[in-house]
């Protein structure tokens, strides 16, 4: 009889610290998933702020897109940051490509962004808000930038 409430207790003991372990490490994993969104958000900001900061010219700005141009040392190029999903199913990505460039095409600056509307110009001032949503968290970062070629 002592020996089934030991097992009884036991079981219960494992089954509470299994149960506190998967606690944990579902807290874990979201926190992480967390700050990586942080971090592409932050990068894909900080890149598109100074290049908006040192834009020869902003050629045109919509809710999904920025044009301008640039020079970086080599010419000037005229570029876009935009907004692109392939479907409805899917998420927006976030390209940078040049202006001669289909939609969608370019380096991936972010993904799983959750609006359209991510650039508003109020002024001379451009503000960039960022949604991103991934495996249940949601984090959104924002910006405001002053060009100099505004």
């Amino acid at each position: 009889m002592e020996l089934m409430i030991t097992i009884a207790l036991t079981s219960v003991l494992v089954g509470a610290v299994m149960f506190m372990f998967t606690a944990c490490f579902r807290t874990w994993d979201a926190a992480d998933n967390r700050s990586n969104i942080r971090t592409e958000l932050s990068q894909a900001l900080e890149f598109m702020a100074k290049h908006l900061r040192q834009a020869k010219s902003i050629d045109g700005i919509g809710a999904d897109a920025v044009y301008l141009t640039e020079d970086l040392g080599e010419g000037e190029i005229k570029t876009r940051y935009h907004l692109y999903r392939a479907s409805e199913a899917v998420p927006y990505q976030l390209f940078r490509g040049l202006n001669t460039d289909p939609q969608g095409v370019g380096a991936v600056m972010a993904r799983n962004i959750e609006s359209a509307e991510v650039f508003t110009q109020t002024g001379s001032l451009i503000t960039i808000d960022l949604v991103e949503v991934n495996n249940g968290s949601r984090v959104q970062m924002r910006t405001s930038v002053r060009p100099r070629g505004l």
